[in-house]
Formats: structure tokens, sequence, C-alpha cells
């Protein structure tokens, strides 16, 4: 069976069987693809599916860009002529990724490996992090459609964020593991990802005093708090201030 990998984080690429897929005619068949295979829970009306790429369009406009990004997407994927179960199922009224076919997702992956109700090997973590290439669709940018534009900001934050919570569970687990300088890695990682993240900040701070850094451990409580002031017009907490205060102390 033919595999369709798509990698969402990041810039993104679509492979059919490892090679990389060409002749998408614009960014909204793109995101189209990239739409359908993130929402696959579900079919989707075509109404909806046109207004939400189309917008500005009248119905009967939209309804036909949608048939022709539709044409050219099946083409693309080998539907018109399949070897095996077409990628889109389409009717009359709907349109929905076929459960049946071999996709691999970037994104879903990632997600999958994740689990928020406890702890789980570090391997797994590890895994997930390799998986994050980017931010969700970056570059892309539909700007004739909020409603696309919504659509792709709050998957971006929602990977995002379990990103940075992955970054956290494994700075933890290194630390306690006594692998501080991985550790450390991964605390920076975080700050480039969330540039205010106190709790981030903390762990820098307490990882290079542990490896013996204490001049750099308090040059970075100072940009921290320059940070806060400069983003969030806040002071470090009581819990980073005391922190900052030991290592000074060379308590």
């Amino acid at each position: 069976m033919v595999r369709l990998s798509v990698y969402l984080l990041g810039t993104m690429q679509v492979n059919l069987d490892r090679t990389p897929l060409t002749g998408f005619e614009s960014d909204k068949e793109r995101m189209f693809l990239a739409y359908l295979i993130e929402e696959s829970q579900q079919p989707h009306h075509r109404e909806k599916l046109a207004c939400l790429l189309w917008p500005e369009r009248t119905e009967a406009a939209a309804r036909n860009n949608l048939r022709r990004v539709l044409c050219n997407l099946r083409r693309l994927l080998g539907d018109r002529t399949p070897t095996g179960p077409p990628f889109l199922l389409v009717t009359e009224k709907t349109v929905c990724l076929n459960p049946a076919c071999d996709v691999w997702v970037d994104s879903l992956a990632f997600a999958s490996l994740i689990n928020p109700l406890g702890q789980q090997p570090t391997t797994r973590l590890e895994e997930a992090i390799r998986l994050y290439r980017g931010d969700f669709l970056e570059g892309f940018n539909i700007a004739d459609s909020s409603a696309c534009e919504q659509w792709m900001l709050l998957c971006r934050e929602r990977y995002k964020r379990l990103m940075i919570e992955t970054l956290n569970l494994l700075v933890q687990a290194y630390t306690r593991q006594g692998e501080y300088e991985q550790a450390l890695a991964l605390a920076r990682r975080q700050l480039d990802l969330e540039p205010w993240c106190e709790e981030a900040y903390q762990q820098v701070i307490r990882l290079l005093a542990l490896t013996g850094r204490r001049s750099e451990a308090l040059a970075q409580y100072v940009k921290c708090r320059l940070v806060l002031k400069e983003e969030l017009d806040a002071e470090p907490s009581l819990e980073t201030n005391i922190l900052y205060e030991l290592i000074r102390d060379q308590r």
C-alpha cells in the first residue's frame, strides 16, 4: 500500500512513498490538504470547506474553487487511477481523508507520544521532541481567510504548548539523573520557544549553578528580570529571587 507522509510541524512537506509531492497550485490547496489531514476525525461538508478557504467569494465561486482544488489534489495523490484505496473520500456533499489508507502525520504522531495524564518513559518524550521541527505550518499566511488563520494559530499554539511541556518534563528527568548538560540544552530550547517563561529561566539558572558556572547563572537572572519587565511588565517571583540569592551568596 502506498504511504502518504505529511509533515506539518515546521515547513509543510508531503511525500508519497518517500517521493516529495510537487504540483500544488497554491498555498490554499496545501492548506486544504493540511486541514483534511489534521481534522480527519469526521467528514467535512463542501459548503463549510468552501467558506473556510474562500470567505470573500460568492457561494458559487467558492464551490467552483473547491472543485478545482479537489480535482488537482486527487490527481497528485493518484486517486484518479488508484492502485489501492483512494486517499480522499469525496461525495456530492462531503470530503474526508480515507481511514483505510496508510497516512502518517508528524503532528498527530507527536501528540500521540505525549501522555497528559502522568509520567512516561523519557524515550517517548525524546522521540516526540525530535518530531517538532518548528511551528505548525510555519511560513503559511492565508491573509484573505480569517477562519483559516484562526484555525492555524490555534493548532500552532496547541503544539507549541505541548512541546514546551515535553521539554519541561525532560529537563526534570535529566536533572534527576544528573545529566545537567542535556537538561540545560533543553531548558534553553524552552526559552527559544517562549522567551518569557520564568520556570525555564529558573531551570537554566539552577543548572548553570550545578555545573559550576555561577557568574553565568547570575547573569541569566539579570536577563530574566529584563525580559519579564519588557514582555509582561512583571518582576521575578519569590522563588526565582530566592534561587538568585542562594547562588549569589554561594549557598
